[in-house]
């Protein structure tokens, strides 16, 4: 006489993710002078222009409340 049996077999599933990485520290600078060129280049989409003016006009507004030793223009 057979008798069936199941058993259970753990499976390994490797997959890639991908995960957006942010610039740190100086990287920015670099992060934002290729933002500009591609900007130049005309290689943004129109239709993300409005947004990316918005997070510029933050991240300028968060730099401006910083106490830092900027130079003055003019000088």
């Amino acid at each position: 006489m057979e008798r069936v049996v199941e058993v259970e077999v753990p499976v390994t599933v490797v997959k890639e993710v991908e995960v957006e990485m942010l610039p740190k520290g100086p990287a920015w600078a670099k992060a934002l002078t290729q933002l500009a060129e591609q900007l130049d280049r005309g290689l943004v989409y129109d239709r993300d222009l409005a947004d990316l003016a918005k997070s510029l006009e933050a991240a300028t507004e968060a730099l401006n409340r910083r106490p830092w030793s900027r130079p003055r223009r003019g000088a």
